[in-house]
């Protein structure tokens, strides 16, 4: 069953089923090839409830009966977040890997495998593995194609729960928001939340290349001319989505080599360049408005679409952000004005 998108760009699809036969179909047409087992067909229901945008998508997967799965290798990035029950991975390579009620694990992905998933809920997170390599490349100076997850369980309690945090801001304050979900530069930045949070909680070789006390590698100079390039562009560009690999682009250098010599140079980071350009032209549309085309008590809701359309997903921090940009205005006084 399926209900209307939310937004450009944005879908949402429920299903559930009782019938065995529907859910090996429904797995095997949104995951990969798979049978499915399940020990009591009597009781079965399954249930599966996903917004997704073209690089992500949010699931949360329930059954009534424990069932097991026999997959090929999966082509996509999928974390889980286990409610209630329990999901257990087994693969040739690393054994029996389990991940219980309040854990969170990183399926397989290199191999195929064998999952067994209790009776519960699992939240799950789907990212497009193509596109979390590219982001690993630039931020931490490695081929896409060396990105390697060496470990399925998370590195610290801590980094799971900044993962938690995430996820709810990514799936309610982002997709779940049509104003929100509807805007690219703002899925474009949440997808790249999630796979910071990604590379930051499991152990990889990106990973192992930004942290390692033994690469002692200066990064490289990047010229005067080539930094005042990309801080026009970024100022120029500010309504679009941009990232490490837009900003490496722009300099033919790497991401790495920009940021550092932007911090050498002009004590900032592209980032820092970007938000501010962001913030300038939010300000300059809530100046330029025509204060008589918003009814009487929709400025709040005008001020939220500017901030949406410049890629402030916070509306809270937005307005923080505006006040001292404009030394106390507040973005709906602007708007009046």
């Amino acid at each position: 069953m399926s209900e209307p998108s939310p937004a450009p760009g944005v879908s949402r699809d429920r299903f559930v089923t009782t019938d065995l036969a529907e859910a090996e179909h429904f797995l095997r047409r949104n995951y990969t090839d798979l049978s499915l087992q399940v020990a009591d067909r009597q009781d079965f229901r399954f249930g599966h409830d996903t917004t997704a945008a073209t690089d992500l998508a949010i699931s949360r997967l329930s059954s009534s009966v424990a069932f097991t799965t026999h997959a090929a290798p999966l082509d996509h990035v999928v974390v889980v977040d286990v409610r209630a029950g329990a999901v257990t991975w087994t693969t040739r390579g690393h054994g029996a890997v389990p991940v219980a009620a309040g854990d969170i694990g990183l399926n397989p992905l290199a191999t195929g495998y064998r999952t067994t998933v209790e009776p519960g809920d699992v939240d799950m997170v789907v990212l497009d593995p193509v596109r979390v390599a590219d982001y690993a490349a630039h931020t931490c100076g490695i081929p896409a194609e060396d990105l390697v997850f060496t470990g399925q369980s998370p590195l610290s309690p801590r980094l799971a729960r900044h993962w938690r945090a995430t996820n709810a801001h990514v799936r309610r304050g982002v997709l779940g928001d049509p104003l929100l979900a509807g805007e690219p530069i703002v899925r474009d930045h949440a997808f790249r939340l999630l796979a910071c949070a990604l590379l930051a909680m499991f152990p990889n070789t990106g990973l192992e290349a930004v942290t390692d006390p033994h690469d002692g590698g200066a990064a490289g100079d990047v010229g005067e001319a080539t930094l005042r390039e990309v801080v026009d562009y970024l100022h120029h560009h500010a309504g679009d989505p941009t990232g490490p690999a837009e900003i490496a682009g722009i300099a033919d250098a790497p991401y790495l080599d920009v940021t550092a010599s932007l911090r050498r140079r002009r004590g900032t980071h592209p980032a820092e360049l970007l938000w501010h350009a962001r913030l300038l032209g939010a300000h300059r549309d809530l100046r330029d408005a025509d204060p008589a085309t918003v009814a009487e008590g929709d400025a709040a809701r005008a001020v939220a679409a500017v901030a949406a359309r410049w890629g402030f997903d916070r509306p809270r921090a937005f307005g923080v952000a505006y006040r001292m940009l404009t030394g106390g205005e507040t973005p709906e006084h602007t708007l009046r004005r």
